[in-house]
């Protein structure tokens, strides 16, 4: 949570496994590997890219007995920071092995607010 409430891709590349998976059902799409994981975050951290949301916070919860993240964004020009995305972590030998990435209509059900 602190490498992306920094958009610090050192950190997060540090946390990753190497064959670390991310996927974000109900989309057809999934990054295989650190490299390309960081590839798509550095793109959502960088303020140059078109891919770039805003400042990020991160809210600790669980989902089936894993950790997992509640991130919000704040947009320029707003002020308050809106629900993006929900991270479930399958973490092995200290390290994220997995992180399924979850539609924000989903914080009601771990009762998190829309927004902070």
């Amino acid at each position: 949570m602190d490498a992306t409430e920094q958009a610090d891709i050192n950190a997060l590349a540090e946390l990753l496994r190497e064959d670390a998976l991310l996927t974000m059902p109900p989309h057809p799409m999934w990054y295989m590997g650190r490299a390309a994981i960081l590839a798509l975050t550095a793109d959502v951290f960088d303020p140059a890219s078109p891919m770039y949301l805003g400042h990020w916070r991160s809210v600790p919860t669980r989902a089936n007995r894993q950790p997992a993240a509640a991130h919000y964004v704040q947009r320029r020009g707003e002020l308050a920071y809106r629900a993006q995305c929900l991270d479930v972590l399958r973490i092995e030998e200290g390290k994220v092995a997995e992180i399924i990435t979850f539609v924000p209509e989903l914080f009601g059900a771990f009762s998190l607010p829309p927004t902070l």
